[in-house]
């Protein structure tokens, strides 16, 4: 008996140390999460900020992209090489006989644009 007793005076010693150290543990791990995704400054060979550029930049245009004849969807992705980003442009070159809209930019405020040729968009069931 005496020594359960030492055992649980020894329990209720650690027990508070441990829950600290839980509690300061899980306040770092949520504070990693909801920091900016700066953290990582790169996708691949592409700075993440060069990616949200491209995003605001996008956010601007795209009704006016959008409301080119032919154009199907935007987004942002990376240019072809695969070293920039890049708004993309889906074209569906059924709807255009086959060739590219000449009012496509090739970029927008200083961003590339890439555009994708597609046949018709769908939206699934």
């Amino acid at each position: 008996m005496q020594q359960r007793r030492m055992s649980m005076q020894g329990r209720k010693r650690v027990l508070p140390g441990v829950l600290a150290s839980v509690i300061v543990l899980s306040l770092s791990v949520a504070q990693g999460l909801s920091q900016p995704y700066e953290r990582e400054t790169k996708v691949g060979a592409v700075d993440k900020r060069e990616l949200r550029r491209a995003e605001e930049v996008l956010a601007r245009h795209d009704t006016g992209i959008l409301s080119i004849a032919g154009v199907v969807g935007v987004g942002v992705g990376l240019t072809k090489e695969g070293n920039r980003a890049a708004i993309h442009v889906y074209v569906n070159v059924e709807e255009t006989g086959g060739t590219i809209p000449i009012a496509l930019p090739r970029q927008v405020e200083g961003v590339p644009v890439r555009i994708i040729e597609t046949g018709q968009v769908k939206a699934q069931e």
